[in-house]
């Protein structure tokens, strides 16, 4: 969810692709040929991603697809830098160390339907000193089994994050749930390092939406 800087002659577009946050409008993709850069936004709620990588983007490609393999990076990217505590800067590819941040380290700006996000992830690059911040509602839509609930239920929203205790732990609950029906999937993480303790996917109340 970091701030990307201006990127010359960019397009923009609106998408057929409902934003994972709100569940209420469709998401913006922003692109510039000339620094490969791609971007997706929701117009009412957040950034969802942007990446500048040479190879990874092909002319002719579907907005979703481009979304899907953008998603794939930041994932590796954000869940390698939470695990090990260390990553290579996206912006300069420098030593960058990271570290997990709580209420009082998430910028103000940062919210979703006007509720602050909680967690996440700080990177500190030692080599371009840039600090970008990456919340835990984006580094869970990032996981594959999200990924694959999205896909089933392609209009979600996120629900603020709870806190909670499992097995004895003081942990975190992220939902997202289909705006549609009542399907969800719940994941738990714990507080102070974000490990995944459980993902969940509930479809037991499951209802069809009216027609």
């Amino acid at each position: 969810m970091t701030s990307l800087p201006q990127i010359p002659e960019t397009k923009s577009e609106e998408t057929d692709i409902w934003c994972p946050m709100c569940g209420e409008e469709y998401l913006i993709k922003f692109q510039s040929v000339i620094v490969n850069n791609v971007r997706f936004r929701c117009p009412i709620c957040c950034p969802i991603g942007g990446l500048s990588r040479p190879g990874v983007w092909l002319d002719g490609e579907s907005s979703q697809i481009m979304l899907d393999h953008l998603l794939i990076w930041l994932g590796a990217y954000y869940w390698q830098a939470i695990t090990t505590g260390q990553v290579s800067c996206r912006f300069c590819e420098g030593g960058a160390r990271a570290s997990i941040c709580g209420p009082q380290d998430i910028p103000s700006q940062y919210t979703i339907r006007n509720v602050k996000e909680s967690y996440g992830v700080m990177i500190v690059c030692s080599s371009c000193h840039r600090t970008e911040t990456n919340t835990l509602s984006h580094c869970l839509f990032d996981l594959p089994q999200v990924q694959h609930f999205w896909h089933k239920h392609s209009r979600m929203r996120w629900y603020p994050v709870r806190e909670v205790d499992y097995q004895g732990q003081p942990a975190l609950l992220g939902r997202f749930q289909s705006v549609i029906d009542k399907a969800g999937i719940d994941v738990i993480c714990q507080r102070e390092t974000l490990e995944i303790l459980q993902i969940q996917e509930n479809q037991l109340n499951a209802q069809k939406p009216e027609r």
